[in-house]
């Protein structure tokens, strides 16, 4: 296999909502099953194979992940590395990037917190809150209106709704602005980046 490019700036994201072990394992299995949902598709991942996906819940670099691999004993981590990519479960986040805003657009966002409401009217920031009232993040409104209208629906049809019957401003305007913030919400564990299930086998729109 070709190795992974060594560039400083190449940084992943993870895929899908964990789930947690799989359940029919007997206590103590030697190889329990880490069971992982993209859209309407299930993944079941050896805890290895599960914990550096984890290690990818908020975007990192690759030297990270390649850290984790290594300290949990996996001999070739570019080859695992590679498997998770080419399986969906591993993307390659470039905020910057308008493919990657074009890929984003056809994700979806699935909410795993609560919001405490407004925090601070003059600068608009909203407090995002764990389901027991633990503080995990605060955003402005764009991104706070994007997570509260976040259903079901691609993360580029919710910005498209609130961008033309809300803000009278371009679709791609709210979709750079939720690309560059998009970090607030995973690395909180106040969202997790989901597959949407007619087009998460696509890859990148073009």
């Amino acid at each position: 296999m070709e190795p992974l490019a060594e560039d400083r700036f190449l940084q992943y994201v993870s895929l899908g909502v964990n789930l947690g072990l799989e359940v029919s394992e007997p206590p103590g299995a030697e190889n329990p099953i880490c069971v992982v949902r993209i859209g309407h598709d299930f993944w079941e991942l050896d805890l290895n194979d599960a914990r550096v996906w984890a290690s990818a819940a908020s975007p990192v670099a690759l030297s990270t992940i390649r850290d984790k691999a290594r300290s949990i004993g996996v001999e070739d981590p570019d080859v695992l590395i590679k498997n998770l990519e080419d399986q969906g479960l591993l993307l390659r986040f470039q905020p910057d990037s308008e493919d990657w805003i074009r890929r984003l657009s056809h994700l979806r966002l699935q909410v795993q917190a609560r919001s405490a409401g407004l925090q601070d009217p003059k600068t608009e920031a909203y407090s995002l809150i764990s389901p027991m009232g633990e503080p995990l993040a605060s955003v402005d409104a764009v991104l706070w209106t994007i997570w509260a209208m976040s259903d079901g629906r691609t993360i580029g049809e919710v910005c498209e709704a609130y961008a033309t019957h809300v803000l009278d401003r371009p679709t791609n305007d709210v979709l750079r602005h939720v690309a560059h913030h998009l970090d607030a919400l995973l690395s909180s564990g106040a969202a997790a980046l989901d597959g949407a299930p007619a087009t998460e086998d696509q890859g990148v729109v073009q």
